[in-house]
């Protein structure tokens, strides 16, 4: 049988996987706790509309995750972050 080309890499466990979470609620809480919470709240205020609730819902979470996947990286982020306005180009 031929060597393998693929590299192993080390098992994660649903222990690590906990602790690492933690650990980045732990290093920034203000800003994600905050995201959250906020992010809770808009959905449950347009929840009452049937259509617009699932819609602005489903931004928010894709907003949350986007906060949460580029603070894991290593980059700055700011409650702005969680906004899909933020993201958009200038219009000057």
């Amino acid at each position: 049988m031929p060597p393998s080309t693929f590299v192993e890499t080390p098992k994660s466990t649903s222990a690590a996987a906990i602790s690492r979470g933690w650990e980045l609620v732990r290093d920034n809480p203000g800003v994600l706790i905050g995201a959250t919470v906020l992010g809770w709240v808009i959905t449950l205020g347009v929840a009452f509309v049937p259509v617009l609730g699932w819609i602005v819902g489903i931004v928010l979470v894709g907003g949350l995750d986007y906060l949460f996947i580029r603070r894991i990286r290593g980059e700055a982020v700011q409650v702005a972050t969680f906004s899909p306005a933020s993201t958009s180009p200038s219009c000057t």
